[in-house]
């Protein structure tokens, strides 16, 4: 490919993504999707584009989708950039736990929520080793390390109440065998 050919295409890529990010700030994430896909097709190894791909789908809360985009971006050698893909990381984890925080009943999911909220902190931790004064990974690993406690509290008090409820039909049932 020739020189010029090549920096048209980088152009339209980046025209792409520019009226892609401003889609994605009128909240308009299916047509900043589509704007990052046709900028992908011009510059297909952009790390950019997969991040904001991944801020399309963290905006529809599709967080799976959204954590694969982020990972592809991960490809950056730019420690700021680095900083900024991980922190959205841990966003996703932790939207993803929300999703389960009212469920106390199956251990599965509770396992699952909590592996999620770990993660989240892990993530903010990361942007903290490349960015030690990073406000905002500050914030969230202080918010998510109370919504975890909370949680392993709330989950603690369900088991205790369940085991108590199992305690008082097994005395009913013992009371009228005899």
């Amino acid at each position: 490919m020739n020189a010029l050919l090549f920096l048209v295409l980088l152009a339209d890529a980046r025209d792409l993504v520019a009226a892609g990010n401003a889609s994605l700030l009128r909240k308009e994430y299916d047509l900043a999707e589509k704007k990052y896909l046709d900028a992908q097709v011009d510059a297909p190894d952009s790390p950019i584009i997969q991040f904001n791909l991944g801020n399309s789908f963290l905006g529809r809360e599709d967080y799976a989708k959204a954590r694969d985009y982020y990972q592809k971006a991960l490809q950056t050698r730019d420690p700021a950039f680095e900083a900024a893909i991980k922190y959205n990381i841990g966003h996703t984890y932790f939207g993803e736990a929300e999703t389960g925080l009212q469920d106390l009943s199956d251990m599965e999911k509770v396992n699952r929520t909590v592996e999620l909220l770990q993660q989240a902190i892990r993530r903010w931790r990361d942007v903290l080793k490349l960015d030690p004064g990073h406000a905002d990974s500050i914030h969230n690993i202080a918010v998510a390390t109370a919504v975890l406690k909370d949680y392993l509290d709330r989950v603690k008090r369900r088991q205790e109440e369940l085991a108590k409820q199992q305690e008082q039909e097994k005395g009913k049932d013992l009371a009228q065998v005899l």
